[in-house]
């Protein structure tokens, strides 16, 4: 796996073919639960992401 950083305030579109090889969606359940709040803190790490919130 490569990591690909982009600075958006200087980044412009590109097509995903033309980043990626492979694009996979995930779906993801909305419930009242499940759903973020007011988010405080947004963490990548090598394999996870974490997001923090105050709900």
């Amino acid at each position: 796996m490569k990591t690909l950083r982009l600075d958006p305030s200087t980044a412009r579109g590109a097509a995903a073919s033309q980043v990626f090889d492979e694009v996979k969606f995930i779906p993801l359940e909305t419930t009242k639960e499940s759903l973020f709040g007011s988010i405080s803190q947004f963490v990548v790490t090598d394999g996870n992401y974490i997001v923090y919130d105050y709900d």
